[in-house]
């Protein structure tokens, strides 16, 4: 896929009533990127995920992510998005009453994908992310940092061109997030383009080569 140019947004607009997140909004994103998106509570960092992540249609502008173009009034991409995004969120999203392995592979499951392969890539996944000794272990067991890793292994066992975090360190000890970081580091390192919204700016020091975009007042801003 030769997309160099993986997200781009141009001209984009949203509000909630009379509440205006984005007026006017602009970002190219290149492919094999890491960024974070920092603001603060309330100025739309959540959004501009969701937007990214094809839930949230802007009320008007242009969107491409991963070569599929939509807008306000296209739903009709949602199906190809989910292959190439992916999201981690806040709150993790899993079911609880469900073994380690088997939130890990739903999706590969939604996509039909074949038991054998579904197999190798929980395998490759479980080590990689050091959840082997946990697999069978249902995830209402686990602690905090577990279950951040099993969220993205959920959402990165599809081999997405794009992964989204939401504010994924918010629960975290610093000692957890740098070990984040430089878990999302290798994947990024390996192809995958990351978009990671944070309210602490200082954690792009740890990640060599990111950009920083910060948005205020409706706006963004590029930072250094």
């Amino acid at each position: 896929m030769g997309i160099k140019k993986i997200i781009k947004l141009k001209n984009i607009f949203h509000a909630f009533g009379s509440r205006v997140l984005f007026n006017n909004v602009n970002i190219w994103i290149e492919r094999g990127s890491f960024v974070f998106l920092t603001g603060d509570s309330g100025s739309g960092k959540t959004t501009l995920l969701k937007i990214l992540h094809g839930e949230i249609s802007p009320l008007s502008g242009y969107v491409s992510i991963a070569g599929i173009n939509f807008g306000p009034r296209n739903k009709g991409f949602m199906h190809n998005l989910r292959r190439k995004v992916t999201m981690i969120h806040q709150d993790f999203i899993l079911l609880e009453d469900r073994s380690v392995e088997d939130n890990i592979v739903l999706p590969l499951r939604a996509m039909g994908i074949s038991k054998t392969q579904r197999q190798k890539r929980l395998d490759i996944i479980l080590r990689t992310l050091e959840l082997t000794k946990i697999r069978k272990n249902r995830c209402n067991s686990l602690s905090g940092g577990e279950k951040q890793r099993v969220a993205i292994a959920r959402a990165i066992i599809v081999n997405p061109l794009i992964l989204l975090a939401d504010e994924p360190t918010g629960n975290l000890d610093n000692r957890q997030t740098i070990r984040l970081i430089k878990i999302l580091r290798h994947f990024n390192l390996h192809g995958t383009t990351i978009v990671f919204a944070t309210h602490n700016p200082e954690l792009k020091r740890h990640v060599e080569n990111s950009r920083l975009i910060h948005i205020i007042n409706s706006k963004i801003q590029e930072i250094g």
